[in-house]
């Protein structure tokens, strides 16, 4: 009697039991080296849900915000989905890349667990739906936050160190009425320190900045963005800036502690 040949067929999960994955991504601005890591993040955080044999890839998350900025659209549309069950599994490349902020992470974290939803941190191998998670992502996050702080810390440094010792950039920043030389030194550009000179003239004058708009218009001369319409905002701004007057004033604006950022 012949032996019988036994082929083996592999189980192929159920289409309907895959793990609805979502890929998140995020960089801090749209840098020409920020989309370069993005590209890569979402390359590769894709590659990685279609070569599963038990995930299905949804959709792909992209925000262009800092870590620190709760404005973050795509991840609220991605936390919108999972509670309308479009999404059970979250796969993003690290812990920063949800954000710096420790206590906004945890209560984020609880609360896609709440309803089912697992989030899984490449790089740092953590996978929320195993208990021992949300304590080592609280040690990674703490580190990333101060990480952060320190970062933040440094840079303010420097840009005060350059205002005390006059090499900062922001004193020479260029401003409509003039350009920069060959050695990047602000020089008067003749064209636009013309109509500087008239919105001056038109304001001693008495003219208000509606007034001054509508001289502007009549005369068909553009604004510093070559624009037709003129708006109140950048002629105020233009009778505002110091450096009309042969003066820097720099630190007008400020941002309050880490981590608010207000």
């Amino acid at each position: 009697m012949s032996e019988r040949k036994v082929t083996t067929i592999p189980v192929i999960p159920s289409f309907q039991h895959l793990r609805k994955v979502g890929v998140y991504c995020r960089v801090s601005s749209v840098r020409t080296d920020q989309l370069r890591s993005m590209s890569a993040q979402a390359s590769h955080l894709t590659k990685t849900v279609l070569n599963s044999s038990r995930w299905r890839l949804i959709d792909i998350y992209l925000d262009f915000h800092s870590g620190l900025d709760d404005n973050k659209p795509e991840l609220q549309r991605l936390i919108n989905d999972c509670k309308d069950r479009v999404i059970d599994t979250i796969l993003t490349k690290s812990v920063s890349r949800f954000g710096r902020n420790t206590a906004k992470m945890i209560s984020l974290l609880r609360e896609l667990s709440s309803i089912g939803v697992r989030v899984i941190f490449e790089n740092e191998e953590i996978d929320t739906s195993k208990y021992e998670s949300e304590f080592l992502i609280t040690l990674i996050e703490a580190f990333a936050q101060e990480e952060s702080y320190n970062r933040s810390e440094n840079i303010f440094w420097g840009i005060e160190k350059g205002m005390k010792d006059g090499t900062s950039k922001l004193y020479n920043r260029r401003c409509f009425g003039y350009r920069k030389n060959e050695n990047g030194d602000l020089e008067i550009f003749p064209e636009e320190a013309k109509i500087v000179c008239l919105i001056f003239d038109l304001y001693l004058q008495g003219n208000s900045i509606l007034s001054i708009i509508n001289e502007l218009e009549s005369k068909e001369i553009l604004t510093p963005s070559g624009k037709k319409k003129w708006c109140n905002q950048t002629v105020v701004k233009i009778l505002t800036n110091e450096k009309y007057i042969g003066n820097v004033l720099l630190k007008k604006t400020y941002t309050d502690g880490f981590p608010n950022r207000k």
